[in-house]
């Protein structure tokens, strides 16, 4: 049986940045690194 101090809630955020070219995505991804955040650029769509 879990207990509530056993439970563990996993809780993803996921923030999602788009934009046109020069629009300043990469200079939001080093803010969001800076603030502990893991960031991908430059994602393969397939």
């Amino acid at each position: 049986m879990i207990t509530k101090k056993e439970k563990k809630e996993s809780k993803i955020k996921i923030v999602i940045i788009t934009g046109l070219s020069g629009a300043g995505k990469t200079e939001a991804l080093r803010y969001f690194e800076d603030a502990g955040y893991y960031c991908i650029d430059n994602l393969p769509a397939y």
